[in-house]
């Protein structure tokens, strides 16, 4: 019921704001680019001047009561300030176009600053880890005589931080932004944070357990909880850097509108570049019937081309791979040379597949040239895969004719 009570109050907030700070800076013509970087600075804008009011706050309450551990936390959201302004930044020099030293553009900016969130959330945690130590050890006692006052800001800051949670967590889902969805599990952190010192305050003075310093106490437990999620986030904001793998909903979605394309076969060596969350570089091999017209294939790869970056933004490029599906011997070879992929896949639980076959027959033997996919999880060798197929083959001919393999092996 609360659940739901939060995220009726914070989706009532988000339209509100979008409606008065957001779309009256977009129209029609606002392309992906611009509209992610509106909402990224926005929110940016918005965490940053939540975080200096709650930090001042809380700065000024824990040196007049002497709680250290208030004192962290302000310390703390003024951290998520700094937070909130390399953010603003990253989306910023996100938007500058390419140029001659840069000609993808500078969307990577964006998961540097996604890094330095993610680094900013781990020197919190250590920061926590500290003064907890250091309050557990002077535990000089806390000044009650504020106490209501602590409840009210202390409370007060838990729901203002848990609707930042959900705010940074709903735009950065929708703009595909690592340092919004990093800022956002911050946020939360920050609840749980100052959750532990309100839940600290209560019980030390309702059981007045002076000689028991808890609030330290928890402070450590949820410092190693935030160090701990903190090298996670520096992970996953470096994976796009270090360039990760495509995810399968997206490779699904360019495979299926390629192949949607009249006089298209198949595609393979399929290679996807990201160099932004929205800033995607695409290579691709289209077959068509080899006995197409060359401006015929010429055209169809420029239409592909066309679309995907009229629908979705992308920078495709293509080559046209020609491929003989009539030939008869052709199609004898090739359905062999799947019957012998088939059996190793199976013998060794794998995934192999091939591609551009072709076969060129000479006067004194038969040369079969094809491409093989050995997946990265595959424990067959490359080496080893081409001596199996060829020794596979040699025990079970098609005719006496000898026959030349020239296999590629790429991974995927």
């Amino acid at each position: 019921m609360l659940k739901a009570i939060i995220k009726g109050l914070f989706y009532s907030m988000f339209k509100i704001l979008e409606a008065i700070f957001i779309k009256r800076k977009m129209n029609k013509e606002t392309d992906q680019a611009k509209k992610r970087a509106i909402l990224g600075k926005f929110t940016s804008t918005l965490g940053m001047v939540l975080n200096i009011i709650l930090s001042l706050a809380k700065i000024i309450l824990g040196l007049f009561t002497g709680t250290i551990s208030i004192v962290a936390d302000g310390i703390n959201n003024l951290t998520d300030s700094a937070t909130a302004i390399v953010s603003l930044i990253g989306f910023k020099l996100s938007l500058e176009p390419a140029d001659k030293d840069h000609p993808f553009g500078h969307q990577r900016f964006e998961y540097i600053s996604g890094i330095l969130v993610a680094l900013l959330a781990l020197v919190t945690g250590l920061i926590l880890a500290k003064e907890s130590i250091i309050d557990i050890i002077n535990d000089e006692g806390i000044d009650f005589s504020r106490f209501y006052i602590m409840i009210i800001v202390l409370s007060l800051s838990i729901l203002i931080k848990l609707w930042m949670g959900y705010f940074y967590k709903k735009v950065g889902l929708r703009i595909e932004s690592i340092s919004l969805k990093a800022t956002s599990f911050d946020a939360f952190n920050d609840c749980l944070i100052t959750a532990s010192i309100l839940i600290a305050l209560i019980i030390t003075k309702t059981f007045d357990i002076t000689k028991l310093p808890i609030d330290g106490i928890l402070g450590i437990g949820l410092s190693i909880f935030i160090v701990f999620n903190g090298i996670k986030l520096v992970k996953e904001a470096m994976s796009p850097l270090l360039g990760e793998a495509a995810k399968e909903d997206e490779i699904a979605l360019i495979y299926n509108k390629i192949l949607s394309y009249k006089g298209v076969i198949n595609i393979h060596d399929l290679l996807i570049h990201s160099y932004g969350p929205k800033k995607r570089f695409i290579t691709c091999h289209v077959e068509v019937e080899q006995d197409m017209n060359l401006v015929d294939a010429h055209e169809l790869a420029d239409e592909i081309e066309r679309d995907f970056r009229r629908d979705f933004g992308f920078n495709l490029t293509i080559h046209i791979d020609p491929v003989d599906t009539k030939d008869e011997l052709t199609l004898k070879f090739k359905s062999r040379i799947n019957d012998i992929i088939e059996n190793i896949n199976i013998e060794y639980d794998n995934k192999i597949t091939f591609h551009d076959f072709r076969l060129i027959k000479n006067i004194d033997n038969i040369i079969l040239e094809f491409d093989c996919i050995n997946p990265f999880e595959s424990k067959i060798k490359d080496d080893d895969l081409i001596e199996m197929i060829e020794n596979k083959y040699k025990d079970n001919k098609i005719n006496n004719e000898e026959v030349i393999f020239v296999i590629n092996v790429d991974k995927s």
